[in-house]
């Protein structure tokens, strides 16, 4: 008995392993089946199916819906949250600029005054390192040489 509960459970998780597209599907279906008129279901063969079986379509069609608004609403959620950080982290960046050291601003106004979109800088360097941190400038390549440093541009 304790060995079939276990399956039993293990299949009930395998369902929830169900990529969360499938949801709406299966909710969309069980809800037709739920709702719809004996007629239609008579004319789609539905009609002793669902009469025998109206409990546990509608269990399926309960979990499946609630699985699908969760995914729905985490996606929702996802959204929302990464427009926030981009307007945070935009804000963050352009203030930074507003408050640059001297040092910082003489690095970047290599790119300007050289009409460059690239430079050699140490990555051991402070300085650099705050740029690449605010993504003012970002690393282009992971090859450099020891004297020359690594090759960094400037966020457009």
């Amino acid at each position: 008995m304790k060995g079939r509960l276990f399956m039993d459970i293990s299949k009930v998780f395998g369902i929830i392993k169900i990529p969360a597209k499938y949801y709406f599907g299966i909710s969309f279906i069980t809800g037709i089946m739920l709702f719809s008129p004996n007629n239609i279901l008579n004319k789609l063969g539905l009609q002793v199916f669902v009469k025998d079986n109206r409990t546990w379509i509608g269990v399926i069609f309960l979990i499946t819906l609630g699985f699908w608004v969760t995914d729905f609403l985490i996606h929702i959620y996802k959204k929302v949250n990464k427009s926030i950080n981009i307007k945070r982290n935009t804000k963050i960046r352009k203030e930074r600029l507003h408050n640059l050291t001297q040092k910082e601003k003489s690095i970047l106004s290599v790119y300007i005054d050289n009409n460059i979109r690239s430079q050699k800088l140490d990555s051991f360097d402070g300085t650099v390192r705050e740029l690449e941190n605010y993504k003012i400038i970002y690393r282009a390549s992971n090859v450099g040489t020891v004297f020359g440093g690594f090759s960094y541009n400037i966020q457009p």
